[in-house]
């Protein structure tokens, strides 16, 4: 994708440069370079051509797999924010639980963190390739969410230990 639209801007600057070398060559009775100039213009050409065919023939299945993404952008986030919710209801909140299983359960939500960073890092990328960077902001904010109430419970936890020794 990304191919095809740096051809399409740079069309005219490549056709205006080849062009000047054609007539630098003119001026010189270069008549062999002048030959390879005009090859290359028609290459160039056929190479446009291309380009445009190829775009429209993949033209539909880049919407199809846009919105597909966008899909899968919006339950991930929404998943984040189910996610947050529950983490209201867990065990680390409960003074009970006690220290050792507390930092325990809250390694096992630091690999779900890490997990959600990998995907997160995905979407991302698909993001900027099809041109929708904006779309993974929510996911962001929600994983950031997440992290600083992981953050603020471990540093919780951390300050109970020290208090009990």
């Amino acid at each position: 994708m990304e191919n095809l639209h740096a051809i399409n801007e740079e069309r005219h600057s490549i056709m205006l440069v080849l062009d000047e070398i054609e007539q630098m060559y003119r001026s010189l009775d270069k008549v062999e370079q002048t030959k390879k100039i005009n090859k290359m213009q028609e290459d160039w050409k056929n190479l446009l051509k291309i380009a445009q065919t190829v775009d429209k023939d993949i033209s539909i299945p880049v919407k199809n797999e846009t919105d597909k993404t966008k899909d899968k952008i919006k339950k991930f986030e929404e998943s984040l924010k189910e996610y947050f919710m529950g983490l209201k209801k867990e065990s680390f909140y409960i003074y009970k639980t006690g220290i050792e299983d507390s930092f325990k359960r809250i390694n096992e939500v630091n690999k779900s963190i890490e997990e959600f960073e990998t995907k997160l890092k995905d979407y991302e990328y698909y993001a900027k390739m099809f041109n929708f960077p904006d779309e993974v902001i929510g996911c962001s904010k929600n994983l950031d969410m997440i992290k600083s109430e992981i953050l603020a419970v471990s540093n919780l936890w951390n300050h109970i230990r020290k208090c009990d020794a």
